[in-house]
């Protein structure tokens, strides 16, 4: 069974902090196609992962996983940008909080 991804907008944000690997500074907002994942070794209880989709950005192309920050879930996420496919070996390029757009908010949707 094929799940179709959701388009999402995420906007990086300061949070309480962030790594960012290669530039130090928070990446302009950008699309991803997501699917729901978890639980699992990565997520713990339930989160996204998928691919940013957009052109001339830092993270194109690249592997993403959210995972909400707060419960109830209010939009803000933990975001990991990875280098490659997400798998041991794989190194994280951003690590901090994000603003999305598009993510259902219940936990059974």
């Amino acid at each position: 069974m094929s799940v179709e991804p959701l388009k999402v907008e995420v906007t990086p944000i300061d949070g309480w902090g962030f790594f960012e690997r290669d530039f130090g500074t928070l990446a302009d907002p950008f699309e991803a196609d997501v699917v729901r994942v978890g639980p699992g070794p990565l997520v713990l209880t339930y989160g996204w992962q998928g691919t940013a989709r957009v052109t001339h950005h830092r993270y194109a192309g690249r592997p993403v996983l959210l995972t909400p920050r707060n419960t109830p879930f209010a939009g803000v996420v933990v975001l990991r940008v990875f280098d490659r496919e997400i798998a041991i070996g794989a190194e994280i390029l951003f690590d901090g909080m994000a603003d999305t757009a598009g993510l259902k908010r219940d936990l059974h949707e």
